[in-house]
């Protein structure tokens, strides 16, 4: 690999990150692991390997239980002199953040340490002040795997440096160069970067191609909001769905606002809902559970404090049943003759014109989706601004309807589980019946092909 890509990915008139050049072969190989708060905290682990540290970023960091398999995800080689490296990288540069020393030492291969490499299956031994013993660094496929797979996983082997007991992370938190923890290295940013105490470098390449797992302030907001968000419309597949419990610590809903009739000699007379006209009011929208068009419209007057945060200034798309769920329903993407004013229109440009499709401000304009009786609202990955910029990954488990509910809850968690060890913050938000969508906010820096 060597190090055009580490070179590619830094500015070093901003960064005091080595920029790496010629080092004699050394008769014993070196590795680091560097604790590394960046957009996640994680683990760096380098091993010297062929002139340089081939890398992995481990999220969880090394477990001396030989029974975890920890995740380790390949990055860039970096230079042999990136192992003294403890200090702080600036924002808004690749990797940004503080990195603190925390183990550093000898490795020696157990058998030819290239070919492991090579093979994907490396196993070594680690002479180092906190990590000793056997180790293992396995890549997913082994031999046969791709050749762009970056997926390992770190591995304690069984000897007497092993234990089930003690988390090392935990016990051992400190720099084994300073003694520092990560906040007091932190502290020194005006000793390293100068009299201002910060950096003011800006990135202006797109050189970094994972995903990042920090999100702009109002996608935190927003992942904040669906934290506290009470049940809410459930869709997919036409089969929109409407329980009406509240959420433990949910806050109060407001007081019940008087209701203006127009023409109330008439069943099918208006109610003003936050400005909104709703027609034909005690319309049954959901005949199982008695749900009519001006419950839906309440409804949405209540959560929309927790709703619009998950659907404002985001392309919509609706399924729309006049006459309620179970009767003819129908799929729209654009606005049509009729489409109230309180739906704001924005213009995107696709391969060959230019469309017209809705967003949703405000509670008029979730009331006005009701009056227009629709019953499921499709958002965007991506906001309108920056539509081919997604700000979210979507993970649909979609089951089959023999497998029980809690099957699907189970494999909600595990696909949690991995994201976090990807050091990617996930939440779950309920989609219909029978399934869950299980959502990574991202920060917009790529494509919709990349984030695919």
């Amino acid at each position: 690999m060597g190090l055009v890509e580490y070179r590619r990915k830094r500015d070093f008139r901003v960064t005091a990150e080595p920029r790496g050049g010629a080092r004699r072969r050394r008769k014993q190989l070196s590795f680091v692991v560097q604790k590394h708060a960046a957009s996640h905290l994680h683990y760096d682990f380098r091993l010297e390997l062929e002139g340089v540290l081939k890398s992995w970023a481990v999220p969880k960091g090394p477990s001396l239980d030989p029974a975890v398999k920890r995740l380790a995800m390949q990055v860039e080689d970096h230079p042999l002199e990136y192992g003294d490296f403890e200090g702080i990288i600036p924002q808004g540069e690749y990797g940004g953040g503080t990195v603190l020393l925390w183990d550093r030492g000898t490795w020696e291969p157990v058998a030819d340490g290239a070919e492991g490499y090579r093979n994907g299956s490396l196993k070594f031994v680690l002479h180092g002040e906190k990590l000793q013993g056997g180790w293992m660094l396995v890549r997913r496929g082994g031999k046969h795997a791709e050749p762009d797979e970056r997926h390992w996983f770190l591995f304690k082997e069984r000897d007497q440096f092993a234990s089930a007991k003690t988390e090392i992370t935990e016990t051992a938190p400190f720099s084994v160069s300073t003694g520092r923890d990560l906040p007091e290295i932190a502290q020194q940013a005006r000793r390293v970067w100068g009299p201002d105490g910060e950096s003011s470098g800006k990135r202006t390449s797109n050189s970094r191609r994972t995903l990042p797992a920090r999100t702009t302030t109002r996608s935190a907001a927003k992942r904040e909001a669906a934290k506290r968000t009470p049940a809410i419309a459930r869709s997919t597949s036409g089969s929109a769905e409407i329980t009406r419990h509240s959420t433990a610590g949910s806050r109060e809903k407001p007081a019940a606002k008087k209701e203006s009739r127009l023409g109330s000699n008439d069943e099918s007379a208006g109610v003003q809902v936050a400005g909104v006209t709703v027609s034909h009011p005690d319309k049954v929208l959901y005949s199982e559970a008695g749900i009519t068009k001006l419950d839906l419209a309440h409804y949405y007057e209540q959560v929309a404090e927790w709703m619009l945060p998950q659907v404002e200034n985001r392309l919509i798309s609706l399924v729309r049943c006049p006459s309620g769920r179970g009767t003819k329903c129908f799929f729209q993407k654009h606005p049509a003759d009729g489409t109230p004013a309180n739906l704001r229109r924005f213009k995107v440009s696709e391969k060959r014109k230019t469309e017209e499709y809705l967003t949703v401000d405000d509670l008029a304009g979730l009331v006005s989706l009701v009056q227009m009786g629709v019953l499921e609202i499709h958002v965007w990955g991506s906001q309108a601004d920056q539509v081919e910029k997604p700000d979210r990954l979507i993970l649909d488990l979609d089951p089959d309807p023999t497998v029980e509910w809690r099957h699907v809850v189970a494999a909600a968690k595990e696909v949690r589980q991995l994201l976090e060890e990807l050091g990617l913050v996930s939440f779950v938000k309920t989609t219909g019946g029978k399934g869950l969508h299980v959502v990574v906010p991202i920060a917009r820096r790529i494509g919709w092909v990349e984030a695919k």
